[in-house]
């Protein structure tokens, strides 16, 4: 009787297999142009995506890349001016040209120290591309954050104060 019971297992495993076959040929396709879309087109279209894809990740690196430095380089250029040209008018002079043509605000708090700010994680991809422009073209300790209204705000430590310089994202 085991070898009955071992004869009708096999034709029950031998009926799933036919089972599995059948239903697989219902999901092959039928036509030739059904078969070219499976064997040439899908590939393609995958090929076009994954590309489109890294294509797109790498651009969006060089220009998140490009207008932080952008921003660390006009950050470096009000530092530059205010040491170039001190006093309170001058001072003055410097705000409104960052506000006007840079659209920056610029403020300075004489005397004032940098106060030590923690590594957070990033909140937002943006902020580890200006942390490494202002590690990299900025020379002076400073301090980013970038605030609930979407407003990059860099403080640099000068000799006689601190400078901050808030920029809209």
């Amino acid at each position: 009787m085991a070898w009955l019971d071992r004869r009708l297992g096999r034709r029950e495993e031998e009926s799933r297999a036919a089972l599995y076959r059948r239903k697989l040929r219902k999901l092959q396709p039928k036509t030739l142009l059904a078969r070219v879309v499976i064997i040439v087109i899908t590939p393609v279209v995958l090929a076009q995506l994954i590309i489109t894809a890294v294509f797109y990740e790498i651009h969006w690196n060089n220009v998140a890349g490009r207008l932080a430095r952008a921003l660390v380089n006009d950050v470096n250029f009000i530092v530059a001016w205010r040491s170039d040209f001190p006093g309170e008018e001058n001072f003055r002079w410097i705000q409104q040209r960052a506000k006007d043509d840079l659209r920056l605000t610029v403020t300075f708090e004489p005397n004032a120290v940098l106060e030590r700010q923690t590594d957070t994680d990033p909140f937002s991809f943006v902020e580890p591309t200006v942390k490494k422009a202002l590690e990299r073209y900025n020379t002076r300790p400073f301090f980013f954050d970038i605030d609930d209204d979407y407003d990059v705000q860099i403080r640099i430590q000068l000799a006689d104060g601190v400078l901050q310089v808030v920029s809209p994202l």
